[in-house]
């Protein structure tokens, strides 16, 4: 495989331009278990396990993007869309960072922060992405790390921990010329945008001790999702001022177009200003679902799920519309058999001593006339008469 590699050093930034196989090949990927939502320019952005698919909102037509594209196949962790730069931002597990740029075929493959030496392995994962004034704040489990959109270049990197150590960043918010981050150990960090001296972590204030799962800003007011499921209002040099609490885990927390929008495994809700609450969905008639994520705008729920791919409920309902594009059950296929004009594949695991335990039920998929027919393991065991 050849790819073309440049290192600019006047940047202080390094990527690789990924290859892309349309022509010669053709991918088959899951897009079932929703990971991250973005929007923007009448799309939606969804970021499946490995791979990424686009819903456009007026034409209802459904776009992939994957390996066959550029990208890595690895695990994606979050996603980011910039409508002022028109670029769709992907974060890994890994700390890969990629860039698809609207009309241009190739993938720009960042990897500052898979390359840190300095930074272990196990803390380069990309948690949240914030966009202010052209740059990208980007939450990491070592702190954050800034990165210019029209420049496509790295700038700054805040560890903000104690004696400037590496913490877990959950999210950022800017509030009034101050960046706040939630960490998921170590409370509330802020510190003044404009500080030439940002980068020292004496310069950034700590304003609790608890853990965090994010932090938004929603009109004039700023809230924070703590670790014990608790919705509070934060208000600089005053405090907290607790809001609801969920009694079930939050897994997504956004705040876009006027609305905040929190995400729990089985609900979503969608507040207005002053945490007024504008609808919520509690179940979706006749479909059992976990969520991973969620946002919510123009009246309507974008319910990421575990298995369904996407729901689009809108206000005020219970009915839902499901966003997939055509894919087998999954990403990790055990054994295939293939014959002309059709492929089974089957799904499963084994570690490194063949040992299949803790055993699971996950159906078979069949491709047939370029389209997939999915078994879920129930649907087995009732043909069979099990």
């Amino acid at each position: 495989m050849k790819q073309l590699v440049t290192i600019s050093i006047f940047l202080l930034s390094h990527f690789i331009v990924a290859q892309n196989f349309e022509n010669t090949w053709t991918g088959f990927f899951s897009y079932v278990s929703v990971k991250s939502i973005s929007q923007g320019n009448d799309k939606i952005y969804v970021a499946a396990e490995n791979a990424v698919f686009t819903y456009d909102l007026s034409t209802q037509e459904i776009s992939t993007i994957s390996t066959i594209n550029g990208l890595s196949g690895k695990a994606i962790s979050t996603i980011h869309y910039s409508e002022n730069n028109d670029v769709l931002i992907i974060g890994y597990e890994n700390g890969l960072m990629e860039v698809v740029i609207d009309g241009e075929e190739d993938v720009l493959q960042v990897v500052d922060i898979l390359d840190k030496q300095t930074i272990p392995p196990d803390q380069k994962r990309i948690n949240h992405f914030n966009e202010h004034n052209g740059n990208i704040y980007i939450s990491t489990e070592y702190g954050i790390s800034v990165y210019d959109l029209e420049r496509l270049e790295f700038g700054d990197t805040y560890f903000i921990g104690n004696l400037g150590s590496q913490i877990s960043v959950a999210q950022t918010a800017v509030y009034e010329g101050y960046i706040y981050a939630a960490t998921a150990q170590n409370g509330i960090r802020g510190a003044l945008l404009e500080d030439e001296n940002i980068i020292d972590y004496q310069q950034w204030n700590t304003y609790d001790f608890d853990w965090y799962k994010g932090i938004q800003v929603l009109g004039s007011k700023m809230y924070v999702a703590r670790a014990n499921n608790r919705i509070l209002e934060f208000t600089p040099n005053v405090g907290f001022n607790e809001l609801i609490s969920y009694n079930e885990p939050i897994v997504d927390f956004f705040a876009i177009d006027n609305i905040l929008t929190i995400t729990t495994e089985n609900t979503i809700h969608a507040f207005s200003e002053d945490f007024n609450l504008e609808s919520s969905v509690t179940s979706v008639t006749d479909v059992e679902y976990k969520l991973q994520s969620g946002i919510a705008f123009n009246n309507n729920f974008y319910m990421g799920t575990s298995e369904l791919g996407v729901l689009v409920v809108p206000f005020g309902t219970n009915f839902s519309t499901q966003i997939l594009p055509d894919g087998p059950i999954n990403n990790h296929p055990f054994s295939i058999d293939a014959s002309p004009g059709q492929l089974w594949v089957n799904f499963g695991d084994v570690d490194v001593f063949f040992n299949p335990f803790p055993l699971t039920e996950r159906g078979i998929s069949h491709l047939k006339d370029e389209e997939w027919t999915n078994y879920s393991y129930d649907d087995l065991k009732e043909s069979l008469g099990g």
